[in-house]
């Protein structure tokens, strides 16, 4: 099973070195929402402002797979 790398990137960065063993790119974008989620939850819960821009790059063993930023945890209303 290949194994990926949640790396925080943007204004604050932070290298995963450990990685985790996941079977396919649903999987995996899936734990990546999930981190961005539970990072930008403890952001406002200890009253700082969220940095949108912040993003996890998830990388495999052959490189990057997907860059999710936080703004893309957000629907924007149609106009």
């Amino acid at each position: 099973m290949p194994r990926y790398y949640f790396h925080l990137t943007g204004p604050d960065s932070l290298h995963d070195d450990i990685g985790e063993e996941m079977e396919g790119i649903a999987a995996v974008l899936q734990v990546a929402r999930r981190t961005a989620a539970e990072l930008i939850a403890e952001e406002i819960v200890k009253g700082q402002i969220v940095d949108l821009a912040q993003a996890i790059t998830v990388a495999g063993d052959q490189g990057n797979v997907l860059v999710l930023k936080y703004s893309d945890l957000f629907v924007q209303p149609r106009r």
